[in-house]
């Protein structure tokens, strides 16, 4: 798509950013332009289209920023706007400016008439790019926060969905006699029920009837998950013939065959779908299965197939039992733990003699002294806190930025020094000698505290502030301010003299354009080297007539008879219509006449090389005539039997029209070739010959939906639906 700001839309912003005014964009603008190309480069200089091409203008639905030189404005048309085509689409703003334009192929907007038209819903975005195109505009809005596109995101769960099924059910599964083709009297139909292909589900409520177009034949289920409407459904067709193999149409979707049925016989219906007996929920019918499988063990396993044979078979409860073929019970244990327990509890109180003890006879205290002084008592019972007193280290309580250490790490003194020398420091500038050294950064008056950095560079001098670069300072070695002139508002203030003032033009030159009913184009005037030329933006009005070129008293003043312009040496025109009722007009021609004397054979003889050219006689009957009529052009038509007897085929110019239908090769809708539907049920089957274009709804139970599918296909064709009641519609067979 070529798409770009105009030259108004240009000045505008550039108009709004000097003046400090925000942008608003109003309106979207479609139009109808005839032989444009989308493909070649937007004319900037072009306003909009003519209001005839105008089909439809409409506010700005929704705006949001990409990034602060990017902002994106969208126009949502929803099923009921229309009807209308467009190839045009500009935004306007709120002045009526037009600002960005792009070309795009023919695009159409349909709105919702059901049953006869489903609509459609069109979203359009533009993207402007300009240099602070989010503070101009004021938009606030993130675009991603509206901006997205579901599309992949729904395929692909549309495709995790049929991997699963897949996973579950392989590649075909039919539930019992599910889809299954059988024969009813002389015609075919599949049963209603259910099957998976490749994941996709397939459900059928009523008998669909098949059309099979020869026997012997083989029967295939070609099955699709396609779009309809705003929904993707799975659908299928019965197909015939050999080897069928999965393909890809030419919308992208994938289709897959599989075997339904062999037809070797008119009465022989060989079944080939893969059937499974399911005819309810999944679970129930798994849950409902009988009997011994080959990878299960058998119902009379022994305790040496698991290799569980060395376990006794006996048990006791008696905890003096002491036999190796007797397995305790949980009665024999509970009593065994509980002797276990007394035991262990007496050695813990220690009232039982044990090789550890868990208590001291006699408790014994622990003290400290010295640097810290404190005590506890210990028996062996409990853990024992002893709390210890720090001796004074001699240093009074406070906050010291100076102290003094002795060789065991103890504070003994503390000092509060205010000065470098009470710290002992001799490299640091105090603040009297600082001030009188450097130059103090910032403090005076209406100055801040940004950081001035000062430093010499192969450039020179260099001045920063913070992180920005002042460049050089001016100082005597690289700027004499006696050198430059002082601010001045005229010529004479700078004392300029090689320069005309705006007075001594306005009276030394003639002015271009300024005048009444003049605009401000560029004129130049200058010699070619023969003569005075002038052009205008640079368009060549080619020379200037003056008295050297051109002598108005050489022309004759304008007339409107030979009189007036003074000749003498012609006839006038009522003299030659005088003349020319007395003879034949002649123009280049010697004889006219009958040749042989048979009107027949009328014909011109030509002066030049005496040839003669016959005319063209009475035709003998009144021909068609070609333009003239209500909206009719006088372009030149041709009509004649093609080459290949495909017809008679048309021409307008040079531009072939192709073959023109008539009754043998183009069916009119009687009531041979039409076929009016409306009936209950999910499948409708044309009739057997010729190519027909059908246009079918499916209306759901209860008015809760609708599909439509509408295309062409030959007779015999069965047009299936799922999920609905009834199917209205009509079809026509247009052809042979």
């Amino acid at each position: 798509m070529a798409a770009s700001i105009t030259l108004a839309g240009e000045s505008l912003i550039a108009q709004k950013q000097a003046a400090g005014q925000p942008l608003t964009i109003a309106n979207f603008v479609l139009a109808n332009v005839p032989g444009l190309n989308p493909n070649g480069p937007v004319n900037r200089a072009a306003g909009k289209p003519p209001a005839a091409q105008v089909v439809y203008t409409w506010p700005v639905t929704q705006s949001g920023f990409v990034n602060p030189n990017q902002v994106v404005y969208s126009l949502m048309m929803g099923t009921d706007v229309g009807d209308f085509d467009w190839n045009w689409i500009g935004l306007e703003s709120s002045e009526g400016v037009l600002l960005s334009v792009a070309y795009v192929p023919v695009q159409q907007k349909r709105k919702n008439i059901l049953p006869e038209q489903i609509g459609n819903n069109v979203t359009r975005n533009f993207l402007v790019v300009f240099d602070g195109a989010q503070q101009l505009t004021g938009i606030k809005v993130d675009a991603s926060t509206w901006q997205h596109d579901f599309t992949a995101r729904l395929k692909g769960i549309d495709e995790r969905q049929r991997l699963s099924n897949r996973d579950v059910f392989g590649r075909a599964c039919f539930f019992s006699s599910g889809l299954a083709l059988e024969k009813v009297g002389s015609s075919y139909q599949l049963k209603p029920g259910i099957a998976y292909v490749e994941g996709i589900r397939l459900e059928r409520t009523a008998a669909q009837p098949v059309a099979v177009p020869s026997v012997p034949n083989k029967a295939w289920l070609d099955v699709v998950l396609q779009r309809e409407l705003s929904d993707v459904v799975g659908t299928f067709q019965v197909v015939f013939g050999a080897g069928k193999e999965d393909y890809t149409d030419s919308a992208g979707a994938r289709h897959y065959l599989v075997p339904l049925a062999d037809l070797p016989a008119t009465s022989v219906i060989t079944d080939l779908r893969p059937v499974e007996p399911i005819t309810g929920e999944l679970i129930k019918h798994w849950a409902s299965q009988n009997g011994d499988y080959p990878n299960l063990r058998a119902r009379a396993t022994t305790k040496a197939d698991v290799k569980l044979d060395q376990i006794p078979n006996a048990i006791s409860d008696s905890e003096a039992s002491n036999s190796s073929s007797v397995l305790a019970t949980t009665k024999m244990v509970t009593a065994v733990r509980g002797l276990l327990w007394s035991a262990i509890d007496a050695i813990v109180q220690g009232t039982s003699i044990a090789g550890k003890a868990a208590r001291l006879a006699t408790a014994r205290t622990f003290r400290f002294k010295g640097a810290a002084t404190g005590s506890a008592t210990f028996d062996g019972s409990a853990d024992a806190d002893i709390t210890l007193t720090l001796a004074d280290s001699g240093a009074a309580a406070g906050t010291y930025t100076k102290v003094s250490i002795n060789q065991k790490g103890i504070v003994t003194g503390g000092d509060n020094p205010t000065t470098l020398a009470g710290y002992g420091i001799t490299d640091g500038y105090t603040k009297p000698a600082a001030n009188s050294t450097f130059v103090k950064q910032g403090g005076g008056v209406n100055q801040l505290t940004n950081s001035v950095f000062i430093g010499w560079s192969n450039k020179g001098l260099l001045a920063s502030v913070d992180s920005t670069d002042l460049g050089l300072i001016w100082c005597e070695s690289n700027f004499n301010p006696g050198s430059k002139a002082n601010w001045a508002s005229s010529l004479a203030g700078y004392g300029i003299t090689d320069a005309f003032t705006k007075v001594e033009s306005n009276g030394a030159f003639v002015k271009q354009g300024g005048g009444p009913g003049q605009s401000g184009n560029r004129i130049n005037i200058g010699w070619s080297g023969t003569a005075v030329k002038v052009s205008v933006d640079g368009n060549d009005l080619g020379v200037f007539w003056t008295q050297n070129n051109f002598d108005p008293n050489s022309k004759a003043n304008k007339a409107n008879s030979i009189a007036g312009y003074g000749i003498t040496d012609c006839y006038t025109a009522g003299q030659v219509n005088g003349f020319l009722d007395q003879r034949v007009m002649a123009d280049s021609i010697s004889y006219a006449g009958f040749a042989s004397d048979q009107p027949e054979y009328p014909y011109f003889r030509r002066r030049a090389d005496n040839a003669v050219h016959y005319l063209q006689r009475r035709l003998g009957f009144t021909p068609v005539q070609q333009g003239g009529g209500n909206y009719q052009s006088n372009n030149a038509i041709r009509l004649g039997w093609a080459t290949n007897s495909a017809g008679i085929r048309a021409q307008v110019d040079t531009t072939d029209l192709g073959v023109l239908w008539s009754e043998s090769s183009f069916y009119r809708p009687d009531s041979n070739n039409f076929l009016a539907v409306g009936l209950t049920g999910t499948a409708v089957q044309l009739p057997a010959g010729g190519t027909w274009c059908y246009s079918l709804m499916h209306y759901y139970a209860a008015g809760q939906g609708v599909v439509g599918k509408s295309g062409q296909a030959p007779g015999g064709t069965v047009i299936s639906f799922s999920g609905g009641a009834t199917i209205y519609g009509f079809a026509w067979r247009y052809a042979p």
